[in-house]
């Protein structure tokens, strides 16, 4: 066998165990998510983030990416995702806690498919959420 081939099947099987692991572990986060999300009060000043079928393009900060995400649930909102192996996880999270099909790609890499995504969602009537 050529070393080339033991590479990419080592890959391969990296691949396989990273997605056996996101099966497991994004829907044990969301369940956490989701029973955080039971105990917090939450209090909104100003009209409640989209609440209105205007509101299209919402913005928030990194650091509240749980809290958001515990509090919008369930609003088929589009959260806009890196294509990272990180991104894999989040879109896996995201999807258990009952948000749309995110846009992919980040500022650095994608940039304009994540742009035409996002135009694509807006045009539809959807709501996109922007970390």
């Amino acid at each position: 066998m050529s070393r080339g081939g033991s590479t990419r099947s080592a890959a391969r099987r990296r691949k396989r165990r990273a997605a056996s692991w996101l099966r497991f572990a994004a829907p044990l986060v969301a369940l956490v998510v989701r029973a955080l999300a039971c105990t917090w009060r939450v209090r909104f000043e100003g009209p409640e983030p989209w609440s209105s079928e205007d509101a299209r393009i919402g913005a928030l900060w990194h650091r509240n990416l749980i809290a958001a995400a515990g509090v919008f649930r369930d609003r088929g909102l589009h959260p806009t995702v890196s294509r990272s192996r990180d991104g894999d996880f989040a879109v896996a999270v995201v999807r258990w806690l009952g948000f749309a099909e995110p846009p992919r790609g980040s500022s650095r890499t994608a940039a304009v498919s994540l742009l035409r995504e996002v135009n694509r969602v807006v045009e539809a009537g959807g709501q996109i959420v922007v970390p």
